[in-house]
């Protein structure tokens, strides 16, 4: 028996009608658009969608489709594509699970592209009220908007956040917007002096309850990191980059506000320095660092989880080659060791991803 063909106006995917976006921009693709649209509905809603039987995936796969739909296109920007590697895919595996996530890496391990596309996505999805029982998606007033969602991404000063995370993070949201037609078709705005993704209202004004900001935390800007990161929101997430070079007290009041907000995650990601520093705190075994050794990938800590990645097990520098682009090489490895020596503190940081035996003597110097 032959199938009855959807109406012009659904798409049935998952097993479930969506209703086709009614709008979209000149000179963008219609069904990229609506892969968009449903995978942001879906993963703002994921628990209610799996509820009513649409035959969803893992969360986690979900949200690479969605990463892959705006960043992994054939016109896209050769900088800002984003490839999903054995890395990446680990990292995505952490943030789904822990709300407390420690991420110790070498140089060269994809750190800061990852936690860039991840914040843009959590401002993109969006924390939706869950749907009444019953109730119709109708319209595209139902999917997804981020209103609730706060995602602060921190470096030592304003004027270096761009030479590192932050500068992804603008050059990621450029990328996004050329697929979604320009930023007015979007729900936030780059407001690059100010260093923030402002979420942008219906009537245009913008929403100082969400968006992603930049947050000076090196020395000297303790008082305003911890004003910002007191924040309150319904999705508040921290992303601690460089998190070695930041204060203390950022940490402790980010890990206070953990307990404020209805879904807070704090991430700490750096190169491994001194078990004293705000980092070594974080990525801290639960038993102490009397408990973890070099052949270890990752452990429970005291709060959450780290991820380590040591460099000598790189799926590049295993394979011989650059099968992963932007993954540390063993061309670059083996510079590091002739430079640095395998035993000293800067190779236990830039490669082996893992406090160096000898690094509290060095870092007290």
């Amino acid at each position: 028996m032959a199938r009855t063909p959807a109406p012009a106006n659904v798409v049935i995917q998952y097993g479930f009608k969506w209703p086709r976006l009614p709008r979209v921009p000149a000179g963008t693709d219609p069904d990229r658009l609506q892969a968009i649209a449903i995978e942001r509905l879906i993963l703002g809603n994921y628990t209610m969608f799996k509820r009513r039987g649409a035959q969803l995936m893992p969360w986690e796969e979900h949200f690479m489709r969605l990463v892959s739909y705006i960043w992994d296109r054939p016109d896209s920007n050769p900088n800002f594509r984003f490839l999903w590697n054995p890395y990446a895919m680990r990292m995505l595996r952490g943030v789904s699970v822990y709300n407390n996530l420690a991420v110790a890496g070498h140089a060269s391990s994809g750190k800061s592209d990852f936690f860039s596309v991840y914040a843009i996505c959590r401002f993109l999805i969006g924390e939706e009220p869950p749907f009444p029982e019953g109730a119709v998606i109708d319209d595209e007033k139902r999917f997804a908007k981020p209103d609730n969602v706060k995602v602060f991404v921190t470096s030592t000063t304003l004027q270096e956040s761009r030479g590192r995370i932050w500068g992804r993070i603008e050059g990621y949201w450029k990328e996004a917007a050329r697929v979604f037609g320009g930023e007015k078709y979007m729900d936030g705005k780059l407001v690059s002096s100010a260093g923030k993704i402002a979420h942008i209202m219906p009537d245009g004004s913008q929403n100082k309850l969400a968006g992603i900001e930049r947050v000076a935390g090196g020395k000297g800007h303790a008082g305003e990191a911890s004003t910002k990161i007191g924040f309150k929101a319904r999705r508040f997430i921290v992303i601690a980059d460089e998190l070695p070079l930041l204060t203390h007290s950022l940490y402790e009041t980010a890990i206070t506000n953990l307990q404020a907000n209805k879904f807070a995650q704090f991430i700490g990601i750096g190169n491994p320095t001194s078990p004293f520093d705000p980092f070594g705190v974080v990525m801290e075994p639960k038993g102490g660092y009397a408990t973890v050794d070099e052949t270890m990938d990752g452990w429970e800590t005291k709060n959450g989880y780290c991820i380590r990645f040591d460099g000598e097990k790189s799926p590049n520098v295993t394979a011989g080659r650059e099968v992963w682009p932007g993954l540390l090489t063993l061309e670059k490895l083996e510079k590091i060791r002739a430079d640095k020596g395998e035993k000293s503190p800067e190779y236990y940081r830039m490669v082996r991803g893992f406090l160096s035996p000898d690094g509290e003597s060095h870092a007290i110097y």
